[in-house]
């Protein structure tokens, strides 16, 4: 009796043959697969991540404290110490070289300005905004960012498209001064 093995299925009768059995073991296997997708299942491995990422993180913090201080006790020495004759020389021309740029983007600028300004007063835009044009692209018609704004809004493809003007590679009319103003005053 120990070695036959009798399964009870739903309607109550006694299974005893081999495809009885085989069917009561496919549901129990289904049942268990079933019980065990519901149960939510935590890896052992996302507390040895946890513990990773917080030690990894406190290593960080200290080691930005440490720069940190590094840098403050490092600041009063290099301003204090008197600049060398190179430092100087450089640091001039650098100022020159800015200042001459300055000039030059605030000259494209005002050149511009009698096309820019009757669009902007049309569109009820505040004659301010032409800093936009003298920070964004220092008055260059056809100045290119490195992430693809072009013309002197610096209007990025799609964004040139959504306010209507076309952007194609025969055609782009975001270096077109007049309807790239009217764009970007929408």
């Amino acid at each position: 009796m120990v070695k036959q093995s009798i399964l009870r299925c739903r309607t109550g009768r006694l299974l005893a043959s081999a495809k009885g059995r085989a069917a009561v073991l496919l549901l129990t296997v289904t049942m268990s697969a079933t019980l065990r997708a519901q149960e939510p299942v935590v890896p052992q491995s996302v507390t040895s991540v946890d513990s990773a990422f917080s030690t990894f993180q406190q290593t960080l913090e200290i080691r930005a404290a440490e720069v940190l201080a590094n840098a403050q006790n490092a600041a009063p020495d290099a301003l204090t110490r008197p600049m060398s004759t190179a430092d100087a020389f450089v640091l001039t021309d650098v100022k020159k070289a800015y200042r001459v740029g300055q000039r030059t983007a605030f000259s494209r600028v005002e050149a511009l300005r009698p096309q820019l300004e009757p669009i902007l007063h049309e569109e009820g835009i505040p004659e301010e905004l032409l800093a936009v044009v003298l920070i964004e692209s220092g008055g260059q018609q056809e100045a290119l960012s490195r992430k693809g704004a072009l013309g002197l809004w610096q209007l990025m493809p799609e964004t040139a498209r959504r306010y209507g003007l076309v952007v194609t590679p025969e055609v782009d009319e975001r270096v077109d001064v007049q309807k790239s103003t009217r764009a970007a005053s929408r």
